[in-house]
């Protein structure tokens, strides 16, 4: 009897470890997904002039494995990345991708379209912003161009360039247009570009208390606390600065090596209050923020009970946006980041 309990026994515990390394990997592969994919074209749509070729491409995520197959006409025509199409006769035709991986499949459809003709097709956007008395390029985005592509940009009543980037610059606030012509042996495109102009942005560098701001306390020295023995990580909100900015560190007035938008500083010496402040220089803009970090003492864990984490507030602001016609500076991300 012993002797059969204990044979139930062992199959049961076979079975639970069967199905617990099952459910390990159906676990896994949840959190891996199913892969995707995209075409080089948003629509799917192509078009290429007759007897030329045109490039389909997939780009691939989260596929483990991956194995690609094109199919024009039930027949596996490419098992890469990408398949040249060739444009031997008019019409329409449609090439199907097929992606298999460990982790699932997909699949995509092609539609190309072959002509005689192939003119060009401005995609440029037909409006734009400008600052006052501040360069702005405008670059002619076209599809379906080759070596006879020219450009012709107009601004005035004239012609003022043939290259493919032109720089727009005007003084005064208003709206302006811009006509863009692009050519090559099968056509013309042409279009008209709408550009407002308006006063630039002053560029606003501050750091937040986790609460909203007043446009009038922008520039108000607050204090954060750092326990001695811990880092604590800055990072100033920042407006109308682009990601090209480059930042200048100081700690009670010692420059520091850090030129990114973060900052971390370890304290040396409790007890101190620091003065930290941060320069961003955005090509010819500047803009400045101060903050004082009050050094604590270090935290005495409570025999029998765990340690606290110590927060400080605020330890970064990530991004903020001013909100036209309100007094309030409303934070996108606002979570308190704990001491390390």
């Amino acid at each position: 009897m012993f002797k059969n309990l204990y044979l139930k026994l062992s199959f049961v515990g076979l079975c639970l470890f069967a199905l617990g390394a099952c459910s390990d990997d159906d676990d896994e592969a949840g959190l891996v997904g199913a892969p995707e994919c995209s075409l080089n074209s948003d629509t799917g749509e192509y078009k290429v002039k007759i007897r030329h070729e045109v490039t389909l491409q997939v780009t691939a995520e989260n596929a483990i494995n991956p194995v690609y197959a094109w199919k024009r006409a039930g027949k596996i025509v490419s098992e890469q990345e990408t398949y040249q199409f060739k444009g031997d006769q008019l019409g329409e035709f449609f090439v199907n991708f097929r992606l298999d991986a460990d982790n699932g499949s997909v699949e995509k459809q092609a539609k190309i379209t072959v002509v005689d003709r192939l003119p060009p097709e401005i995609t440029v956007s037909s409006s734009a912003v400008g600052y006052c008395d501040v360069a702005l390029k405008v670059a002619a985005e076209t599809k379906y161009t080759d070596e006879s592509t020219t450009f012709e940009w107009s601004y005035g009543g004239r012609v003022v360039s043939h290259d493919s980037i032109y720089q727009f610059k005007e003084k005064e606030i208003d709206v302006y247009t811009l006509a863009l012509k692009v050519t090559n042996a099968d056509g013309v495109d042409v279009k008209n570009i709408n550009i407002s102009v308006i006063p630039e942005e002053e560029p606003v560098l501050f750091f937040d208390n986790g609460r909203y701001v007043e446009p009038s306390t922008i520039h108000d020295v607050r204090t954060m606390t750092c326990p001695i023995g811990r880092s604590l990580v800055l990072a100033p909100v920042r407006f109308s600065i682009s990601d090209d900015a480059v930042y200048e560190w100081s700690v009670d007035g010692s420059v520091q090596s850090e030129t990114s938008i973060h900052f971390k500083f370890t304290p040396s010496a409790e007890g101190q209050i620091y003065e930290i402040k941060v320069k961003a220089i955005d090509g010819g803009k500047t803009a400045e923020a101060t903050v004082k970090v009050s050094v604590l003492p270090k935290k005495v864990p409570i025999s029998g009970h765990r340690p606290q984490r110590v927060i400080g507030y605020p330890i970064i602001a990530l991004s903020s946006r001013l909100l036209r016609g309100s007094s309030l500076i409303s934070l996108r991300t606002r979570l308190p980041k704990m001491h390390e």
